[in-house]
């Protein structure tokens, strides 16, 4: 879409000031012509004068053409977070942060690789308050999407399956299973609200989510030594013109085109009775 390039009005004061001003120094400069036939050195003065008006209206209509291609770039900004300078507690942090404001509509493409549970965490040395913390802003970010859900923002997260894959070969992870069926037991109460589940072809390995357009999280994994896969990291990019937001949401678009459905609760794992976290 393009945008106004029209400039703000105090410019064009500016500029029709500075016209004014030239085509008055460039009438003097003829009415002396015209009255000796002759230039002299006033008058190549205001002939200097004059063309150092227009060289300057020129500058600055230029200048009013970068000041707005940067005033429509500089909201573009990049974060990035890891469990090794961070921890994992931030990254589910962080990423609740920019959660709690959503607006519109929050999607989310999972990654057709399942995560290793937070217990099963086998990379670094994790304090079992470590642990505990990370599971607890796991909950909090997972309860911020509900919440905004709750409130008319539209929240749709895709599971990703490979050919013969149910959603309980990929969703293992127990915080996973308790939110989904946290969103079917909301989505049973209010079916009018706009959450849900849909699992789609698998396409995409990356794990994303896309808020109200303009933000993306970007899910950054890492191989285990035991195999499996777990966030190593976040890219967290605001991105107001849509530039690169543009890309992902057609992702989305895709994967809910070539859909096999919503998700139905007989395809979610049970949830099991925790002994200890």
């Amino acid at each position: 879409m393009d945008k106004d390039k029209t400039p703000p009005p105090q410019i064009q004061i500016m500029h029709v000031v500075i016209v004014f001003i030239a085509g008055a120094v460039l009438g003097a400069i003829l009415e002396q012509a015209l009255t000796s036939l002759i230039l002299p050195v006033e008058s190549l003065t205001l002939l200097l004068i004059f063309s150092c008006l227009v060289l300057l209206s020129f500058m600055i209509l230029q200048m009013v053409k970068y000041t707005d291609d940067l005033r429509h770039n500089i909201g573009l900004r990049i974060l990035y977070f890891d469990r090794d300078r961070h921890s994992r507690a931030t990254l589910f942090s962080e990423a609740r942060k920019i959660i709690e404001k959503a607006k519109n509509s929050i999607f989310v493409l999972n990654s057709i690789l399942p995560e290793t549970p937070e217990n099963e965490e086998d990379t670094i040395e994790t304090s079992i308050w470590q642990n505990q913390l990370t599971i607890q802003e796991r909950d909090r970010y997972y309860e911020s999407l509900v919440e905004r859900a709750s409130e008319g923002v539209t929240y749709e997260r895709i599971i990703q399956l490979m050919s013969e894959q149910s959603v309980q070969d990929v969703v293992k992870d127990k915080g996973y299973i308790k939110h989904f069926h946290r969103v079917l037991d909301i989505k049973d109460k209010n079916n009018n609200l706009p959450i849900g589940l849909i699992k789609a072809p698998a396409k995409r390995l990356s794990t994303f989510v896309l808020v109200d357009d303009e933000v993306l999280i970007w899910q950054i994994n890492e191989v285990l030594k035991s195999g499996g896969v777990q966030m190593h990291g976040i890219f967290i990019i605001q991105d107001p013109r849509h530039e690169i937001t543009q890309h992902f949401r057609a992702f989305v678009e895709s994967a809910k085109r070539e859909s096999y459905g919503a998700i139905h609760r007989e395809e979610v794992p049970a949830i099991l009775q925790d002994k200890q976290e």
